[in-house]
């Protein structure tokens, strides 16, 4: 436990709470180019939907320290909290997802019955985690943590997983089509920086199912890396400015 400014903090919430301010700074680098390419804009929506993720464990690991586990505030908040962190980890998933539609000009995914399969998951956690009857069949929350993993639980984690590695091959594939070494090298680091987050996930998962629930959860450390080596490739490789003619012709 620490303080600051008269504020009690986890001290293990820092870890989540950096990698939000690094989400931060990549959302910044975007907003700066000031390009309206739908590559951009669905990248942005993106890292939004990382700093939510980032940001919500802070706030779930700080609640039972503002709030009274036994009040009826905290018990209200609790599974809103749970609620939203889902919803941010599905909207990852089906941004990702979208942006290497855009990116490889996959235009039948991005209209139709399609796009709307693609957000599956985002629906499909609005409905098992805001109701309290369904809400079993996701997980039990004890705590501020989620554990007893329901069908429901898995049946989402395959979503949200299938929809992060689908796409790698559009981003390389598409890279690679253009035989330029500078589209193959973005096209790894992003690749690269997608995928961190799955790490840290199945970390954590691997964790609660072991019933080692103590220690730290990783997943916000991945979150960071993932935010670093976004930053690099905008920065150092010119990510959004040099890309492939289609994309830049908002195909």
């Amino acid at each position: 436990m620490m303080m600051l400014s008269n504020i009690l903090l986890n001290r293990e919430s820092i870890v989540p709470l950096v990698a939000a301010l690094l989400s931060v700074g990549v959302i910044t680098i975007i907003l700066r180019r000031r390009q309206a390419r739908p590559v951009n804009k669905m990248f942005l929506i993106y890292n939004s939907s990382i700093l939510s993720w980032s940001l919500l464990p802070f706030v779930r690991m700080n609640l039972m320290m503002w709030l009274d586990p036994e009040g009826a505030t905290f018990r209200f908040l609790l599974p809103l909290v749970i609620l939203a962190l889902f919803l941010s980890i599905s909207s990852v998933a089906t941004h990702w997802f979208l942006l290497g539609a855009v990116y490889a000009g996959k235009k039948e995914w991005l209209g139709g019955w399609r796009r709307a399969v693609i957000y599956l998951p985002f629906v499909w956690t609005l409905v098992f985690l805001s109701n309290d009857t369904l809400r079993p069949l996701f997980g039990r929350v004890s705590g501020v943590e989620l554990h007893s993993l329901g069908p429901a639980f898995w049946a989402f984690l395959f979503m949200a997983y299938s929809m992060v590695i689908w796409p790698l091959r559009w981003y390389i594939g598409t890279a690679w089509e253009t035989k330029e070494a500078a589209y193959k090298r973005q096209s790894i680091v992003m690749a690269f920086g997608s995928t961190l987050p799955l790490v840290g996930g199945a970390l954590y998962i691997a964790k609660q199912i072991a019933g080692t629930g103590r220690g730290p959860n990783l997943t916000p450390v991945f979150l960071g890396l993932t935010s670093i080596t976004f930053a690099y490739a905008l920065l150092k490789m010119d990510w959004l400015n040099i890309l492939p003619h289609r994309v830049q012709r908002g195909l």
